[in-house]
């Protein structure tokens, strides 16, 4: 309570600072010292000196660290910043880095700095503890599937300053005040994944980093390390332990664990006989046709990139398989094949061939780059397989489109394979039964992803079956839907109340106190679903899996 009211009286002390003190605080949060901030701001070492002095007093903090801290605490990152908010309990799916420095480091300060720095660039909350101990929390505010890559950069640049470090990465839930439209207001923060890291901490050895047994699940459904590299380095308690000078081992590379091709087999015969006309006679000034594969996050496109890519190396083909990959430094190709990168503007450095061309995630370019890479390509490649979650209305014009495959939800029969496949993956497990891999294919509604990852979670820790469907949808699930709900930036108490209350009506959520405009942008994106019209149009969150992810976010905070 204590910490909460101090917090509540921040947003008044950085609304007093001068242009001056909010100069020097940005300069602080980017990691500078004072000799840089008087280089920056061309005044005197020691006018900086008083400046901090003054700056730490009216924030009523005693370090740099915790200027940042509390400045970054009051300013969530938020479209929806030009009117009061309200505020609500939600527990987060967070990832969270725990670091002891050394004690004796001349420049203790200065790493202080740094990673106060870095938590302000990484949109992270920092916490100074005891003992040189600091705690780094991601995703409080906005969560994204991004988040390890930060905290491994971040990582990277700390250990050749720090000298020695140890450091844990755990992954849990934590308790936090909301604001409804997204973002931490700053009020509250509480759970106990925050003691389970710094207790691990305290078990670590030097230059060693720790992952703990969540976070190493959650890192290898998203493709960061590969269970071969993992069980390598998992203990018995099944957390892994890497040394910091061999981060590079976990570096992601937008590859999802495999799954079988069921119920794409469509999608799949076309693709291959577009690969089998690749070499097809055609002008010499025309460009090479597309095949674009679309679909949300999860539905398998990947996959097939993927699996495209093996019959096209099966056959001796010419390939460049692609994936676009954002990381803190940017948007950059990644050539799956030969395992190196290169600059979107500068992919003669790894081009080679005249064959089929693949590049996967596509979305993640801004639309004037999509437009010219596809371009660049047209004229070196035979056949350009595109793969996005959607594609810009000029895409069309570009090329010749061969095919247009937009991956819908699968049947149910085609998620009751997914799910068999994966449970008989490992031996020993106790057999599926009828009951229960309805209720899975139901809750996954039709997705692949949903399929796979809650078939693993429910393995691990068994099936629950019965009336009142106490199946839990684990972190990693968690993460990736809330990751999209953040992106979409709807108003959390709307979406919590249609979660834990299916069925209310329009005329509950208005009167109380909601917006006419949050629920229609709702219900548009397709999260919320309403049956009936009028004041008694009963509101339904549209898939199963976001009202279980939701329903159980909610728990205990209600």
């Amino acid at each position: 309570m204590a910490r909460a009211n101090e917090l509540s009286t921040a947003q008044n002390d950085t609304d007093g600072l001068t242009p001056r003190q909010r100069q020097i605080l940005q300069l602080l949060s980017e990691g500078k010292v004072n000799k840089e901030i008087a280089q920056e701001l061309q005044i005197g070492v020691g006018t900086v000196k008083q400046h901090v002095v003054a700056l730490f007093k009216r924030l009523h903090v005693s370090n740099r660290a915790m200027a940042v801290a509390r400045s970054k605490q009051q300013a969530p990152r938020s479209v929806f910043t030009s009117q009061p908010q309200d505020t609500i309990l939600q527990r987060r799916p967070c990832l969270i880095l725990c670091i002891e420095l050394p004690p004796a480091h001349a420049r203790l300060r200065q790493l202080h700095g740094h990673l106060a720095g870095c938590a302000y660039q990484y949109d992270a909350l920092l916490l100074a503890r005891k003992g040189h101990v600091l705690e780094m929390v991601f995703g409080l505010s906005r969560i994204s599937e991004n988040e390890a890559i930060k905290i491994l950069a971040l990582l990277q640049t700390l250990y050749p300053l720090a000298g020695s470090l140890r450091a844990v990465l755990s992954a849990g839930l934590l308790c936090a005040s909301m604001y409804s439209q997204g973002g931490w207001s700053g009020e509250a923060i509480a759970g106990a994944s925050l003691g389970r890291a710094r207790e691990l901490l305290r078990q670590t050895k030097p230059e060693q980093l720790l992952i703990a047994s969540p976070c190493c699940q959650l890192l290898e459904a998203l493709g960061m390390i590969d269970p071969q590299t993992l069980s390598q380095h998992s203990q018995a308690d099944g957390h892994a332990c890497f040394e910091l000078d061999g981060l590079h081992m976990l570096y992601w590379r937008g590859e999802r664990p495999a799954c079988a091709r069921a119920g794409r087999e469509q999608e799949w015969a076309m693709l291959s006989q577009a690969l089998e006309r690749m070499f097809a006679p055609r002008k010499a000034a025309q460009p090479c046709p597309l095949l674009l594969l679309s679909g949300e996050t999860g539905m398998g496109k990947s996959m097939l990139c993927r699996e495209l890519a093996n019959l096209a190396l099966a056959r001796q083909l010419p390939l460049m398989f692609l994936r676009v990959v954002a990381d803190v430094d940017g948007v950059f190709l990644h050539d799956v094949i030969c395992g190196v990168s290169a600059d979107c503007a500068k992919l003669e450095q790894i081009w080679r061939g005249h064959g089929l061309c693949i590049i996967d995630d596509l979305h993640l370019l801004p639309p004037a780059q999509q437009i010219e890479l596809i371009h660049t390509v047209q004229q070196r490649a035979s056949l350009l397989l595109l793969s996005a979650r959607r594609f810009v209305p000029a895409l069309g014009t570009l090329a010749p489109v061969q095919a247009d495959l937009r991956l819908q939800h699968l049947p149910p029969a085609a998620i009751q394979d997914l799910i068999s496949t994966v449970w008989r993956q490992e031996a020993g497990q106790h057999t599926l039964g009828r009951q229960q891999l309805q209720q899975l294919c139901e809750l996954a509604g039709g997705v692949p992803l949903f399929a796979l990852e809650l078939a693993r979670h429910c393995k691990r820790r068994g099936v629950q079956s019965g009336p009142e469907r106490r199946n839990t949808p684990g972190l990693t699930l968690a993460l990736i839907v809330c990751a999209r709900l953040d992106e979409l930036q709807l108003d959390c108490r709307l979406l919590q109340m249609a979660a834990c209350n299916p069925g209310i009506t329009r005329n509950a959520w208005l009167q109380a106190g909601g917006a006419e405009s949050a629920l229609q942008l709702a219900i548009a994106s397709g999260v919320l679903r309403g049956s009936g019209s009028g004041a008694e149009m009963r509101l339904q969150i549209a898939h199963p899996m976001v009202e279980m992810v939701l329903a159980w976010l909610a728990e205990g905070c209600l």
